[in-house]
């Protein structure tokens, strides 16, 4: 009974602290997963999951450019796709 929430460094963007981000094994990873998972991202491989939400936000972590826009998603595995949705209450 309970969800999983995935925020990974986004796949292409800058680096955090010099540290390595092993994509494949987090896909590989989310696939094994049998609760619910959701992964923020700005894209993920099409072949295994698929993106039930977006939103555009402006980027606000320049402190001279916030003009920059970008589409954040929300993916589920697609094997994952045919679960019963979840109540909170």
């Amino acid at each position: 009974n309970s969800v999983i929430y995935a925020d990974p460094p986004y796949f292409q963007t800058a680096k955090y602290n010099d540290i390595e981000f092993d994509y494949d094994k987090f896909y590989e990873w989310c696939l094994k997963q049998h609760e619910p998972l959701y992964i923020s991202e700005y894209d993920m491989p099409k072949s295994d999951f698929i993106c039930i939400a977006a939103k555009e936000k402006t980027c606000s972590l320049s402190a001279t450019n916030n003009s920059h826009q970008s589409v954040e998603r929300l993916f589920i595995p697609k094997t994952q796709v045919n679960n019963k949705p979840l109540t909170l209450f």
